[in-house]
């Protein structure tokens, strides 16, 4: 019999919302993603980009 998979797997694993522009604070308006994380989100881990979107990706919608 299958396991249920965990809240992690089911998780998104992107940010993206369809709503690519650039602020003036060089954030995504629609993610809140930097070009630079943008661009690397493919090579990152999982790990890596749940840190991103449950850590530092909410602290950028409050500044």
């Amino acid at each position: 019999m299958p396991q249920a998979r965990s809240l992690d797997e089911r998780e998104p694993l992107t940010p993206c919302v369809k709503v690519c522009r650039l602020d003036a604070s060089g954030f995504c308006v629609g993610c809140k993603r930097s070009v630079e994380e943008i661009m690397h989100w493919g090579a990152m881990s999982r790990d890596e980009r749940l840190h991103l979107m449950r850590e530092e990706l909410p602290k950028r919608w409050t500044d």
